[in-house]
């Protein structure tokens, strides 16, 4: 009996149609790659073949032209196994390139829309008593774009300032201030919180040689990774300051890391004028606050923002998040790895975490920062990785 074998394609549609049944018979390889570190937008390659000259007469692709692009799987996990897809979203031609005499075209596309300003527009406004939430949903809006809000804090401010930048640029800048970040799929701006994704269960076993896998989990095969340790850039404790232009006021909130590695070289102060300790209300930046009712003072926890609820200075949760900010940005690459698949796999996104068995001291739960899949003429997936920061 002869068993069919398991098969990975495109799937392409352009103007509401299949574009992919066109490009079969020229199709080389396409790489997707999937973003989740808040910098990068997701990144689409394709390569044809134009050996009949067709592409550089006639089917010249439009830069600003968007396609929609999944991968599709045939028979992967099972001989009967159900098709497997996976979305890779929505892309704008960015640039088309020729080689000759090869006679091949390179496509390249981007998740975010080349026909609107949110990129490379450069603009002067503020805002007032409103939140990076309504920022986000008012620019979005003028770019013809959605919002995908997924993260649970949002940052208020009393009044903030695009200065000559994009609006992508300056919601980049905001959300890095406040802990989070974006990416932009299917034309939204997703905002997210990579503590919460870290905090996730993992979603599967990643593993190496020949250990067992856990238990009641999806378990797959890596084939080759490269893994490294660095802790010259990190740091233990990241503190922030503030200096009160009209009062004087000097206000200072510090964050800090139990990894017994990480080199302590002191409080490192930030001098942020982005933050400002009056933002989102309260009586003002003090980290000693008046008692409601009562003589005396009260301490902020600035190890649990949440528990000072009802103590005036409304500002020191917001800088003690921004100092983890820091921290946690200082922090985030101490380890981290490049991994390639034993087998191309759909079902793997950025943003997952997993648990890594067979690797030694690396073993342990990750964070995937980005996945790139790539088809033509096999189907690979690769994975930049960094182990899961706990504790802040």
């Amino acid at each position: 009996m002869i068993t069919q074998v398991r098969v990975a394609r495109p799937e392409i549609i352009l103007n509401g149609e299949d574009y992919y049944s066109s490009l079969a018979p020229y199709f080389l390889n396409m790489t997707y790659t999937d973003n989740c570190d808040g910098e990068k937008a997701d990144d689409l390659q394709l390569q044809l073949a134009d050996r009949d000259r067709r592409f550089i007469n006639d089917w010249m692709p439009d830069p600003g032209v968007f396609m929609d692009v999944s991968i599709l799987c045939e028979r992967w996990f099972a001989p009967n196994a159900a098709t497997l897809k996976l979305d890779c979203g929505r892309f704008w031609i960015d640039t088309v390139d020729f080689e000759l005499p090869q006679h091949t075209v390179s496509i390249k596309a981007s998740s975010i829309p080349t026909d609107q300003r949110i990129k490379g527009g450069n603009e002067t406004r503020g805002w007032e008593d409103t939140s990076l939430e309504d920022i986000t949903n008012q620019i979005a809006s003028e770019n013809g774009m959605l919002v995908d809000w997924q993260a649970n804090y949002n940052p208020k401010y009393k009044r903030t300032e695009q200065t000559e930048e994009s609006g992508l640029c300056y919601i980049k800048k905001r959300a890095n201030e406040a802990k989070l970040a974006i990416k932009v799929h299917r034309n939204s701006i997703v905002v997210f919180d990579e503590e919460d994704l870290e905090a996730q269960a993992p979603s599967f076993t990643l593993v190496y040689g020949n250990v067992p896998a856990t238990a009641g989990m999806s378990c797959y095969r890596m084939s080759a990774g490269h893994f490294s340790l660095k802790v010259t850039d990190s740091k233990k404790k990241v503190g922030l300051k503030y200096l009160n232009p009209e009062t004087g006021r000097l206000t200072k909130q510090e964050a800090e890391t139990d990894d017994e590695d990480a080199p302590d070289y002191g409080t490192e102060l930030i001098d942020d004028p982005a933050y400002d300790p009056d933002e989102g209300g309260g009586n003002g930046g003090l980290l000693l606050v008046p008692r409601a009712g009562a003589g005396g003072l009260v301490d902020w926890d600035a190890n649990n923002p949440d528990a000072n609820a009802g103590k005036g200075a409304g500002g020191n949760a917001k800088g003690q998040r921004r100092a983890k900010s820091e921290l946690r940005d200082a922090n985030k690459d101490k380890e981290s790895a490049s991994v390639d698949m034993a087998i191309g796999n759909p079902l793997i996104a950025s943003g997952m975490t997993f648990l890594l068995q067979g690797c030694g001291q690396f073993d342990g739960k990750w964070f995937i920062q980005s996945a790139t899949h790539s088809v033509g003429p096999m189907y690979d997936t690769k994975l930049s990785i960094r182990r899961c920061l706990e504790g802040y």
